[in-house]
Formats: C-alpha cells, sequence, structure tokens
C-alpha cells in the first residue's frame, strides 16, 4: 500500500472534486452541501437522518415500500426516505446527541415581568437544582429585557401620529358636545 504524502493529497483531492462533480444528494438528488453521517446529502436530508435518530422515530411505509424519494416527493414516506438514507451509507451512531437543550420553565411566583425563563441544562442532565445566584441572574435578565422592550414601544409610539381619539382618551373628555 502506498501511504506516500503525495497519493494522500491526491486521495483527498480526488475525494473534493468527485463531491463536487456530482453535486447531488445521494438520497433525493437535490442539491448536496457535503458528505454527512457517511454519505453525500442535502441539508434535508441531513436534517431528516439526525431528527429519526436522536428521536428514535420509527417508521412505516403506508404502501409497498418502494415509494420514489426525490426532491419533489421526499416528504411522502418517511419509511421509505430513512431506508434510502440507511441504503446510501448514513450512520445511525455518526449521529451526535445534543450537547445543550433550551426548555421553557415557569417564573417563580411573584415574578410579573415575563411568562418563561429560559434555562440552558448539559443533554440528559437531571432537573436544575435551585441555585439562588442563578435565579438572581435570571430575573436580572428578565427586568434588562422588560425595560428594553418597554423603551422600544415607547420610542415606536412616540413617533406615531396622535389623533383625535387619542387626545379624548388620554384626558378623559369628549371635544363634540351637545
Amino acid at each position: 500500500m502506498n501511504l506516500s504524502p503525495d497519493f494522500a493529497r491526491q486521495e483527498a483531492s480526488s475525494a473534493g472534486s468527485a463531491l463536487s462533480s456530482e453535486g447531488l444528494c445521494a438520497i433525493c438528488g437535490d442539491k448536496a452541501t457535503g458528505k454527512h453521517y457517511g454519505a453525500v446529502s442535502c441539508d434535508g436530508c441531513k436534517g431528516f437522518f439526525r431528527r429519526t435518530i436522536r428521536k428514535r422515530h420509527a417508521y412505516s411505509c403506508r404502501f409497498s415500500r418502494n415509494c420514489v424519494v426525490d426532491k419533489a416527493q421526499r416528504n411522502t414516506c418517511r419509511s421509505c426516505r430513512f431506508d434510502e438514507c440507511m441504503r446510501r451509507g448514513m450512520r445511525k451512531e455518526a449521529v451526535q446527541s445534543e450537547r445543550d437543550r433550551y426548555f421553557l420553565t415557569p417564573n417563580p411566583p411573584g415574578n410579573h415581568l415575563s411568562t418563561f425563563v429560559l434555562r440552558i441544562r448539559p443533554a440528559g442532565s437531571g432537573p436544575i437544582p435551585d441555585d439562588p445566584l442563578l435565579d438572581s441572574l435570571l430575573s436580572a435578565e428578565a427586568i434588562v429585557r422588560h425595560l428594553r422592550s418597554s423603551v422600544i414601544t415607547r420610542t415606536a409610539d412616540a413617533r406615531r401620529q396622535a389623533t383625535t381619539g387619542d387626545v379624548t382618551d388620554r384626558y378623559g373628555y369628549s371635544l363634540f358636545t351637545s
């Protein structure tokens, strides 16, 4: 076996030119964006395969397991699309688990600024322990967000032209009395 540096460079360049000359997803024929999970594929098929593996979806074909999987009809049958991904070389073990997961939790009682607080936790970890420092920071962030949004709203309202109704509503009387 020839393992010279020139041989390695030649192999790498021929692999890159194969992708650029082909340029099509091996699964559906759309424009490929690279080699994902072991197969040359488009972003749509890459995302479909990743979601299927991470969420452990099990699909079943409603037809005879020979559905057309092309750019126009790739969303018709998930089962046949997943089978095509596997046939074309996508590997389940190449999909990494999610690193960080975002989730919404209700604010503690008495916090009237926003309905939900976004918290980040490592994937697979348990519930977030009560941490006074974290709660203080989240509360401060909610206050800052509220103040920023109110300033933006007031600034936008200041540019709006006042109507007669705005004036009468503000001062609680009618300009037209009979």
